[in-house]
């Protein structure tokens, strides 16, 4: 069974930005390999993790125990094509509050503000707007 640093080294993911999800914290970070001696996140049993830059994002999740992954770079080249267009949105990130009951901890960064995600949507045949994916694509440290 394949673990998370089996797929970091597999994927080649140093250096990118990421996102670690597991069910009581969240670690948020630049990736290198020594992450996996300081993380305060089990590797084998988180839920999902995203590692990113501008240009690629490869979200991989839990699946009791089985990872599995799937990678969107570049837009133009995406191979699945089945969006008509996208709309890039910024999300404030929570400060870590010990009464919300998940925390945040932060890896290899300063703690930013918020984070930018582009959400794909297509037009059904009905002119309905219907969300396809998403991807994180950086990290920002300041207000605009």
């Amino acid at each position: 069974m394949k673990t998370l640093k089996d797929l970091y080294k597999e994927l080649n993911l140093e250096n990118l930005s990421f996102i670690l999800y597991s069910f009581e914290k969240v670690v948020i970070g630049i990736s290198n390999e020594e992450m996996f001696k300081n993380l305060f996140v089990d590797e084998v049993n988180f839920i999902e993790a995203r590692f990113f830059n501008e240009n690629k994002e490869i979200y991989i999740w839990n699946t009791n125990g089985n990872l599995h992954f799937r990678i969107i770079e570049n837009d133009i080249n995406r191979e699945d094509k089945n969006y008509d267009g996208f709309k890039d949105e910024e999300y404030l990130i929570w400060d870590d509050d010990p009464n919300r009951g998940i925390s945040i901890k932060v890896y290899n960064l300063e703690k930013p503000k918020k984070y930018l995600v582009r959400n794909y949507y297509r037009y059904t045949s009905e002119g309905l707007l219907e969300f396809v994916d998403a991807r994180i694509l950086k990290f920002e440290q300041e207000e605009k």
